[in-house]
């Protein structure tokens, strides 16, 4: 925030005096060109006068050319290097160039000449924090605020750290502040409600950005967040609706695209998610969240060999994206093409070893070619880095079961319904273990509930009647397996 005030440089002569002051009645009338012109006539009978450059200066802040205010600020310090809003100025002019290291001494030089100065607190706090030095920018801000309490922005600038730092309770406080001096400043209801969902408090920060649309109805980054707001709270509908809206105010936004995608993903409506991932590439090649919304999604609608084209342009686009190669190994999975699979997720996990969904991949495709061993290793690494991964217990149970350990087994297939209790496929693989250590009873009541979550489960069926004949309840295996072939024959 620039300073737009002049100091008190002494007296000068008339015509000089003249010079300044149409230039500046010309500035205030935003004729900026014409003001800059008389300003240059005063420099032109006085070449030192700093109150002319003070001018000249605050003329090229207006006109954005921050360059030149630069090097007009350097020329007003040379004539008197006590000036601290000088040194401010020139550093809030480094600032805009986003030159921050050549700004933070300039507001530290401001600071020493003027200890009380708290837009220069301020600016050395912002300068900090652009460079994401966050935890030394917010003993600025709050200087700041010490020596004038209702400084909105640099209450609104300390949020924003605490955020970065994702302190957002303390954030939130510190918009709150800004909105009870503000009440209308709609970038704190922005950030406040960006700082709420953060917390997954979304239906507060719904109220939030419905503060800033009200303010501001033409905010497409209001409307974007309110979907996301509206998408987490699962009210699909609405948050189409919103992202539709920000589309609206800004067509060219690939972020606002990927959402409205992921939200038509979520309503099944697969061609139309599609078709805004291709629109959200089209604006940004490298939108990696889009690409990879896009490839998962080829791979739900069962479009492996288009998957598999899709993920090898994301890997040339970026060869280090682990997770296009994770995508590209999952569909040549589904196309049985299990060793070139495990090639990929090989790459994925070199790239990046903490994802526990790749370890799983890999464990699934080395199990297809019965390498159990090596399988139970990589579930065991999928757990380790996610514990409530209830496929890569599954996948654990289904290697040991393989491996005649049917005792492990068990407490694998316990661990995965229990994170999972409504997978059938689950309580069918701990039956068959059971069966297996000849424990009927145990096994009959996991196939029971495997067909109460899947009536027409037929393997589970015929599975349970085999289970009750060798437990010697002939008449009732007789009934399931009828019922089973009743099933199979429709």
């Amino acid at each position: 925030m620039y300073v737009l005030q002049y100091c008190s440089l002494g007296e000068t002569e008339d015509s000089i005096h003249t010079w300044n002051d149409k230039g500046i009645t010309l500035g205030k009338l935003e004729k900026h060109e014409e003001a800059l012109s008389c300003f240059e006539e005063a420099i032109r009978l006085d070449p030192e006068n700093p109150k002319t450059w003070w001018n000249i200066g605050i003329t090229l802040v207006q006109q954005g050319k921050y360059e030149e205010v630069v090097a007009c600020f350097d020329k007003i310090i040379k004539f008197d290097p006590k000036i601290s809003s000088s040194w401010n100025n020139k550093g809030t002019a480094l600032l805009r160039l986003e030159r921050h290291e050549e700004a933070i001494p300039c507001f530290e030089e401001a600071i020493r000449l003027d200890p009380e100065y708290s837009v220069a607190w301020n600016n050395k706090g912002s300068s900090l924090a652009s460079l994401g030095r966050h935890e030394e920018a917010i003993p600025c801000f709050e200087e700041a605020i010490r020596l004038d309490p209702e400084y909105s922005t640099a209450w609104n600038n300390k949020g924003t750290a605490l955020g970065e730092l994702e302190k957002h309770a303390e954030s939130i406080a510190c918009y709150d502040e800004v909105i009870m001096l503000e009440p209308e400043n709609s970038t704190a209801w922005y950030n406040k409600g960006s700082s709420l969902d953060s917390l997954e408090r979304n239906e507060e920060a719904l109220a939030c950005y419905d503060e800033v649309i009200r303010l501001e109805p033409e905010n497409s980054d209001a409307w974007y967040n309110k979907g996301i707001s509206l998408s987490s709270l699962e009210r699909n509908e609405e948050a189409l609706a919103c992202f539709d809206e920000s589309i609206r105010l800004d067509p060219e936004d690939s972020v606002v695209w990927n959402g409205k995608g992921i939200v038509l993903d979520e309503l099944e409506r697969y061609e139309e998610a599609v078709a805004c991932y291709d629109e959200a590439i089209r604006l940004d090649p490298e939108n990696l969240a889009a690409r990879g919304n896009k490839g998962n999604l080829l791979l739900v609608l069962r479009r492996c060999e288009e998957a598999i084209a899709f993920f090898d342009e994301s890997i040339r686009l970026d060869p280090e994206n682990p997770k296009a190669w994770n995508g590209k190994g999952t569909a040549l999975g589904e196309l049985e093409k299990h060793a070139e699979a495990i090639a990929c997720f090989d790459e994925s996990i070199r790239l990046d070893p903490e994802s526990s969904g790749v370890w799983n991949g890999k464990g699934i495709e080395l199990a297809s070619l019965e390498k159990h061993e090596e399988a139970l290793a990589c579930y065991d690494e999928a757990i380790r880095l996610d514990p409530e991964y209830s496929s890569a217990w599954n996948g654990k149970g289904i290697a040991l079961w393989e491996l005649e350990r049917y005792e492990e087994a068990i407490p694998c297939y316990d661990e995965s319904i229990r994170l999972d209790p409504e997978n059938s496929d689950m309580w069918y693989n701990k039956a068959i273990v059971l069966d297996e250590l000849e424990r009927y009873e145990e096994a009959v009541a996991c196939y029971d509930e495997a067909i109460k979550l899947k009536p027409e489960y037929l393997v589970a069926l015929y599975s349970k009647g085999d289970s009750l004949r060798k437990w010697g309840r002939d008449e009732e295996a007789e009934q399931c397996l009828a019922k089973a072939r009743e099933l199979q024959q429709c």
